[in-house]
């Protein structure tokens, strides 16, 4: 298991890895003889590196996928086994290392981000076109060192980037948008040294 989240709307737990699945767990029994109970399984085409809920929407997942696709899933939709929306990186954004990691910006459900090779990326998913993605919103310059996570700041369009070296960048970010109207990314960057 590569990432894990609580869905606390239907009380399930989902886990994703090197399963190339993302499968939702019902946890059965007390607390002396508990287990899991695979509820639904959703197919993926390489490794799941993350899964997110978001609290504004509890009946969609995004599940982040090694190969450079981000999947948001509609839990309601029954039996389903595919993706119901799906957005990919460009196939050499993710280079030989691929998508390291994603989230989902718990300030803002419109906001995705994910780092992949030296890079991090960001959607807007406002207005968007076909399945309701939009275009990539914004690339990040590259990090000296390489990528490994990207994290939203709980509250805030604040995010950051942990790399591989000494360094993390702390990103501030502005959208120049309404809450329902997409707008261009602008970015300012902070870097801290890492102990």
């Amino acid at each position: 298991v590569y990432d894990s989240c609580y869905l606390p709307q239907s009380d399930l737990l989902a886990v994703t890895g090197e399963t190339c699945r993302c499968d939702l767990l019902r946890i059965t029994g007390d607390a002396m003889a508990s287990h899991l109970e695979v509820e639904r399984s959703i197919h993926l085409r390489s490794e799941g590196v993350s899964v997110r809920v978001h609290a504004e929407q509890p009946d969609h997942l995004m599940v982040a996928e090694a190969g450079g696709t981000v999947h948001f899933v509609d839990l309601r939709a029954p039996n389903r086994h595919c993706p119901a929306i799906s957005r990919t990186l460009p196939s050499a954004a993710c280079g030989k290392t691929g998508l390291r990691d994603a989230d989902w910006c718990p300030a803002d459900p419109h906001l995705v981000g994910a780092v992949a090779g030296s890079q991090w990326f960001g959607w807007d998913l406002r207005h968007g076109g076909s399945g309701g993605l939009d275009a990539l919103a914004h690339v990040g310059e590259p990090e000296a060192h390489g990528t490994l996570a990207f994290r939203w700041a709980p509250r805030t369009p604040h995010f950051a980037i942990m790399t591989k070296g000494p360094e993390a960048s702390i990103h501030t970010l502005s959208t120049g948008a309404g809450r329902d109207e997409r707008g261009t990314w602008i970015v300012e960057t902070a870097r801290t040294q890492t102990v």
